[in-house]
């Protein structure tokens, strides 16, 4: 009997944290603006001037991986160092 109650505590729990949850979502899908999207407020932003390009990978992928291994091999050496 104790059992039972304690979980139907943990379930009336959930059901009221999942009915906050979908009220706040209500309330902030019926109070959000419906605004159109205009193109240039979604353009990159380059200090005012126009984009020079539509790619926004500006960076490849091989200076991610030198970045990262500069990482690795400095905490290594932070390690190593007392």
């Amino acid at each position: 009997m104790v059992q039972k109650i304690q979980y139907l505590t943990i379930i009336i729990y959930i059901i009221i944290a999942a009915l906050i949850t979908f009220l706040l979502f209500f309330l902030s899908y019926v109070m959000n603006k419906k605004t159109k999207l205009n193109y240039s407020k979604l353009l990159s932003y380059e200090s005012g001037c126009l984009p020079t390009s539509d790619n926004n990978s500006g960076v490849l992928i091989h200076f991610y991986i030198i970045g990262i291994i500069f990482l690795i091999l400095d905490i290594e050496i932070i390690l190593l160092f007392p």
